[in-house]
């Protein structure tokens, strides 16, 4: 049996007390199932230790990120972010909860800090992220009046997967749990358009003017 998702009618949510359930009527080939309404009689609410689950849940792999052509273009930004403050609320979509949180946006063009409230859904799979650090990336619109949080790109920041840079001689750099260089890497790419789904950054396969100014970045970094 597998909870498909709930109901709601005349304003009410069916998530306070039951559910809509897929249970089978028949075993197959072919099976046969039917949809029907089950009531919640207990409940225990489980929270997640950040010694504990954030460490054996794999999430997601990190990467040094997509780039939309129009959002570069236009002047779109990766900035990095402070998590001040995280709440649930009762609505729950398909592919994870819906959260109210307060960021602290720090821009790239030398401005103060500053505050904005956000409500998202934050997908299932990196929830345990939200454990290990509360430093995000996020995309900010050329205006600077959206800001969208980079789940790929906070995951290889936060160190949680290994981060790797191949120079164009074969030389093999790792980054893993260097915030700052990686964000640096990751506004260079972003602003050449350059995607980049992956958290090994091969430079041999790049364009050499890019792989020049990422070899720069990473030889000008501190212990490297």
């Amino acid at each position: 049996m597998a909870i498909r998702g709930f109901w709601r009618t005349d304003g009410r949510d069916f998530a306070d007390d039951s559910f809509a359930m897929w249970t089978p009527i028949a075993q197959g080939p072919p099976r046969q199932g039917q949809l029907v309404r089950a009531d919640v009689l207990e409940a225990t609410l489980v929270s997640y230790a950040s010694d504990w689950d954030a460490i054996t849940s794999p999430g997601e792999a990190g990467a040094f990120g997509t780039v939309e052509r129009r959002w570069s273009r236009a002047g779109g930004q990766l900035a990095r972010a402070q998590l001040l403050e995280i709440r649930s609320t009762q609505t729950f979509h398909y592919h994870g909860p819906h959260l109210d949180t307060l960021l602290r946006i720090h821009p790239t063009d030398g401005r103060a800090p500053f505050d904005v409230r956000r409500s998202m859904t934050v997908p299932m799979n990196y929830l345990a992220l939200l454990h290990r650090t509360k430093q995000l990336v996020v995309r900010m619109g050329p205006r600077g009046r959206s800001y969208d949080i980079d789940w790929e790109r906070t995951n290889l920041l936060a160190g949680t997967s290994p981060a790797v840079v191949i120079s164009p001689h074969g030389h093999v750099f790792t980054l893993t749990g260097r915030a700052d260089l990686l964000l640096t890497l990751m506004r260079l790419l972003a602003s050449h358009a350059v995607d980049h789904l992956s958290h090994m950054l091969d430079l041999r396969n790049q364009d050499p003017a890019v792989a020049a100014r990422v070899m720069d970045a990473i030889q000008r970094a501190p212990g490297l």
